[in-house]
């Protein structure tokens, strides 16, 4: 059995969002130079299992300082290929998220469905998918011009990424 690995949605941009519950689940968004964001997943450390790091690392966009890889003892998911423990093909991604804004940390649950990770070149990404959430409740509406929706540094805002389409 493969581990599932759940991702907050403060850590894993969501590509697009609808007010029909569609998302497009993805860590890697493409964009011209200074807009595209790449957030790589890691394994926790081979030897200091309590480790826990959260933050931009130096292959991801925009880029960081977080001492992931071999100063941490860290892995992307999936670069050891597709099998065995943290694979590509055996280790998951799913949203979690909660009804409402405002909602206590208890109150999250598995959203959608789950998808697995890339291996190679690609590993610490996410398959990108997309997915209806029929728990998904309309919090806002941007009112924003097509295209000028501003997606802030990691640190620097909520911690949220998403572009709302429009209806």
């Amino acid at each position: 059995m493969g581990v599932l690995v759940w991702l907050l949605l403060a850590l894993v941009p969501v590509r697009e969002a609808s007010g029909q519950g569609t998302v497009i689940f993805a860590n890697r968004i493409p964009g011209d130079a200074g807009a595209g964001i790449t957030l790589h997943i890691w394994g926790p450390s081979t030897t200091y299992s309590p480790l826990s790091l959260i933050g931009l690392g130096s292959n991801d966009s925009p880029s960081g300082t977080t001492p992931f890889g071999s100063a941490s003892s860290m892995a992307l998911i999936g670069a050891g290929g597709s099998g065995g423990q943290y694979g590509s093909a055996t280790t998951f991604a799913q949203l979690i998220g909660a009804a409402g804004a405002g909602q206590p940390e208890n109150m999250l649950v598995p959203l959608g469905q789950t998808t697995t990770f890339h291996s190679g070149s690609s590993a610490g990404i996410i398959s990108q998918i997309t997915d209806t959430l029929s728990a998904w409740a309309r919090v806002a509406t941007n009112n924003r011009v097509p295209g000028s929706f501003p997606i802030p540094h990691l640190g620097t805002a909520a911690p949220t990424y998403y572009r709302v389409k429009s209806e």
